[in-house]
């Protein structure tokens, strides 16, 4: 299981990352892209094009497929479960501060996968990503 974590300018580099991709890593991935918390993201048709493997909006509950990519919705947090999982934290408030959080993501999958976690920081938002890493 792969966390990625990349800023609101990630597109580029998320696109090359995928578009390289095999598609029988058997790795699942996971990306959280700073956004506005209003913005209406068009990540997954963008990186669906150039993918050989598909490409989903995250949503809560969902069981983690391996090849496949999730990318996390605006205005909420991900995080995985024991039982490989997707579980989105959403927010009321808009407050400013980098969502989705890279260092969440990135720690609950450590948490889980421990040795068999990877963690990718293409760009971010201040040091988010850091500490997860």
């Amino acid at each position: 299981m792969a966390g990625i974590g990349a800023s609101a300018g990630g597109l580029e580099a998320l696109q090359g990352v995928f578009s390289n991709m095999p598609v029988d890593t058997g790795v699942s991935f996971l990306v959280a892209q700073h956004l506005s918390p209003s913005y209406k993201s068009r990540m997954v048709s963008l990186l669906e094009k150039d993918s050989a493997i598909p490409v989903y909006t995250a949503e809560n509950g969902v069981k983690l497929k391996a090849n496949s990519v999730y990318i996390c919705p605006p205005n909420c947090d991900m995080e995985i479960d024991i039982n490989d999982c997707i579980q989105l934290i959403t927010y009321e408030d808009e407050r400013q501060r980098p969502r989705p959080s890279a260092d969440l993501l990135l720690e609950s999958i450590a948490k889980v996968k421990g040795e068999n976690a990877i963690g990718i920081i293409l760009s971010g938002t201040g040091n988010d990503g850091s500490r997860g890493v």
